[in-house]
């Protein structure tokens, strides 16, 4: 009877790896409660912070933000070219300035958006691109 049992486990075993059905691990499953990042003016679903370069947008949970400087409300992820910000609230600690500063916003001494890797910044056609395709106008 045991070696009836094991056969029987083993050829389960191996039929249902054949059909792909396999254990699913913990970190594997995507839950309800997890935010989806969307690009703010197309809505294609993307990953956090990823850079959509036919909008000129980086993908974000739905919302808006208060901009000072333009007195305007903009959805979150959006580029502000008279700021040259891309509009987030998330307010960041600089340690080498010694001050808190708000995610997205252009340092010009490093060149960077900050914490969001993918976006470079053209000095040349003052405008913001893909790091890993380059600036489309001037291909730099």
């Amino acid at each position: 009877m045991e070696r009836r049992d094991f056969l029987t486990g083993t050829l389960s075993v191996i039929f249902c790896s054949g059909l792909g059905c396999v254990k699913e691990e913990a970190g594997d499953v995507a839950t309800k409660n997890d935010p989806v990042y969307r690009c703010p003016v197309c809505e294609k679903v993307m990953a956090k912070d990823a850079y959509c370069v036919q909008c000129n947008a980086v993908a974000a949970v739905e919302g808006t933000v208060h901009c000072d400087k333009c007195e305007m409300d903009k959805k979150i992820g959006t580029y502000c070219g008279k700021c040259n910000r891309f509009m987030f609230d998330d307010e960041i600690r600089c340690e080498k300035a010694d001050k808190t500063i708000i995610k997205g916003t252009f340092c010009a001494k490093k060149k960077v958006y900050r914490r969001l890797p993918t976006v470079g910044y053209c000095e040349t056609c003052q405008k913001p691109f893909d790091k890993i395709t380059g600036c489309p106008v001037c291909n730099q």
